[in-house]
């Protein structure tokens, strides 16, 4: 994966593409901020903060997210690299 420079993606590129792979995927499981907190056990607020890469989650949230969007560590790993990889490229 390189970055916008052509090197190792920045922290903020990876947060980034974190946080909009997550809302991305929320929003295809059709779950609202605070439906899908509520059933991991998180706030709002702190949900709202992921997806605008505010915050970055615990292994354990991530488990818990992706338990609620029924995806694999995997099935995430390929929608965050193409998001990666495509979000360096326009810039």
């Amino acid at each position: 994966m390189k970055s916008r420079t052509g090197g190792t993606p920045t922290r903020a590129e990876i947060r980034r593409a974190f946080s909009h792979t997550l809302r991305d995927l929320r929003y295809r499981a059709n779950l609202s901020q605070e439906g899908i907190a509520l059933e991991v056990g998180i706030d709002r607020t702190y949900m709202s903060a992921l997806e605008r890469a505010k915050h970055v989650p615990s292994l354990e949230i991530i488990y818990k997210l992706l338990s609620v969007l029924e995806l694999s560590f995997v099935e995430f790993a390929v929608h965050f690299d193409y998001t990666l990889k495509h979000e360096s490229s326009k810039r």
